[in-house]
């Protein structure tokens, strides 16, 4: 082999031939581009195995949540009876015996907060038997970095069989990295919970992380390619990528 080296220019690229791959694996759009804090924000988590010749998953309904504090009793199932959508058909079930208890999400590496943001968090809720508010914080060993509480709707004709949305805001009081997001219930009592999510106000189009879009748009992609390569065609032909069907809200 002959290798011979030039300072001669070869056959310019075009500038619109020059791009971005983009395909949702190692944290690219959860936990990376797409600003969702949260993981396994609907209950909907399924683990695969396997490979294109012997491919399986198995339902975990309770990845990425654990109760809150690891002392307490909490009773979390994810159930499905009475949906919050069609498509969505699991939700959490939570019951406590003691105030300030509920769930923790482990969030992608742990939740990080910029002193001085907004982040903002709703959820839908079917309060069981709840008496109080609902509160939401973010927690690491032991301190409060954020944190607010919203009360809750029992009793009232939209809630008994149906989940009602819950909307806050709140400001982090200090920087932290790999904390916890907590939900938690003010007083022992039973909530069913489905679809929560946390978003920093500073979302772009409240869809894209700012750092990174701003990182991306600097580059000057002449296209981007999206869904990304063998992410498009699945491993069989039931769980192939089909975009047309997300275009709907998200939960």
């Amino acid at each position: 082999m002959k290798l011979c080296i030039s300072n001669e220019k070869g056959v310019p690229i075009q500038q619109d031939m020059i791009g971005l791959f983009f395909e949702d694996i190692n944290y690219a759009a959860d936990g990376g581009l797409y600003a969702e804090m949260l993981e396994n924000r609907e209950f909907e988590f399924l683990e695969a195995f396997g490979d294109a010749r012997d491919y399986y998953v198995k339902y975990d309904g309770e990845y990425g949540w654990s109760a809150y504090p690891d002392t307490a009793v909490v009773q979390m199932q994810a159930v499905t009876g009475s949906p919050h959508t069609e498509s969505n058909p699991h939700y959490m079930r939570i019951r406590t015996k003691e105030a300030g208890a509920g769930i923790a999400n482990q969030a992608y590496d742990g939740i990080y907060l910029q002193k001085g943001e907004k982040y903002h968090v709703y959820f839908g809720a079917r309060p069981v038997k709840v008496d109080g508010a609902f509160i939401v914080k973010v927690e690491k060993e032991g301190k409060v970095f954020a944190q607010t509480k919203i009360q809750s709707a029992e009793g009232t004709e939209e809630t008994y069989n149906f989940f009602k949305r819950y909307d806050l805001t709140f400001v982090a009081e200090e920087d932290v990295e790999k904390a916890q997001f907590i939900f938690a219930l003010e007083n022992p009592g039973t909530v069913e919970l489905d679809f929560i999510s946390m978003m920093p106000e500073s979302a772009v189009e409240g869809v894209f992380r700012k750092d990174l879009y701003e990182k991306l748009a600097d580059l000057k992609p002449g296209f981007l390619r999206f869904p990304g390569g063998c992410i498009v065609e699945g491993n069989t032909l039931d769980n192939r990528y089909r975009y047309k069907d997300s275009l709907k809200p998200v939960w």
